[in-house]
């Protein structure tokens, strides 16, 4: 059975070569703590804090290498449900495209768009049904995963960095930081 630490305190703890494996440890602070030789093998870490962690020995368990078709990886993200991995990538004929994967089996589900220019960055909003993108030329792309449709605006910047807002009390923002320094929010 998975235990669930989920969203605890272990900040500046002594860890040590302990046997977490299996353990859920989603939103969990360890920043500072000394984590070596400790087995994560199996534990879930989603959006944990490491900041400063000593992890010298530390095991994570690698899962299968996921066979693709391109040439360079320009970036990759896991959806916050679990659920998809996306990768965006370089093909052997020059083009940038996205791959979408079963997250857990692997199995590619969807070859999403393809462009001419780097995708730099990839953001999913918190249901895991929204997909966007950032290009080197400026572009952002936004994929309804549920529709299959692809909405697109252009800005004036390389976009190097992109994520959604996924505060639910809110209403749903695009976050964009720039090559240039610029940062823009974008109302959905």
């Amino acid at each position: 059975a998975r235990l669930s630490f989920s969203g605890m305190d272990f900040s500046k703890i002594n860890l040590r070569g302990a046997n977490l494996s299996g353990g859920i440890f989603d939103h969990t602070n360890f920043s500072g703590a000394d984590l070596s030789l400790v087995n994560f093998q199996g534990a879930w870490l989603r959006q944990s804090d490491f900041t400063n962690a000593d992890f010298t020995g530390a095991s994570f368990g690698e899962l299968a290498n996921l066979e693709h078709s391109f040439e360079k990886i320009t970036c990759c993200k896991i959806s916050v449900d679990g659920k998809y991995l996306a990768l965006a990538g370089k093909k052997q004929n020059g083009s940038y495209t996205i791959l979408l994967y079963d997250a857990v089996t692997l199995e590619q589900i969807n070859q999403l768009g393809e462009q001419t220019s780097t995708i730099n960055c990839l953001a999913f909003d918190n249901t895991g049904s929204l997909l966007s993108t950032g290009s080197q030329d400026g572009v952002v792309r936004i994929w309804n995963l549920v529709t299959n449709t692809e909405n697109k605006f252009k800005t004036k910047h390389n976009i190097t960095t992109i994520t959604f807002n996924n505060n639910v009390e809110s209403s749903l923002s695009l976050a964009i930081g720039s090559f240039d320094g610029i940062v823009s929010v974008w109302d959905m």
